[in-house]
């Protein structure tokens, strides 16, 4: 089994909060709205966001930082958007 990188990934200004990560997946997304799974999907493709372990985020974290960012956040459905 290969062993999983522990950190985040770095950036030039220090690891990306998962809140930060899916307010710019949602900003530059297409259609301004995304699932938990795209979210999490995007975020993995770019790289900004790993959990502590070297996880990628899982989907009820998705939801629980748009609930503890409602500035931040809304929700249509099933659906997110950055505001």
């Amino acid at each position: 089994k290969e062993a999983v990188e522990p950190r985040p990934p770095m950036r030039p200004d220090g690891p990306m909060t998962l809140h930060a990560a899916m307010h710019k997946v949602l900003k530059e997304s297409q259609s301004g709205k995304l699932r938990a799974g795209e979210i999490i999907a995007e975020i993995e493709r770019q790289g900004l966001y790993r959990m502590r372990d070297g996880r990628p985020p899982e989907s009820q974290q998705i939801h629980a930082r748009a609930g503890h960012y409602p500035h931040m956040f809304g929700k249509d459905g099933s659906y997110f958007f950055a505001k």
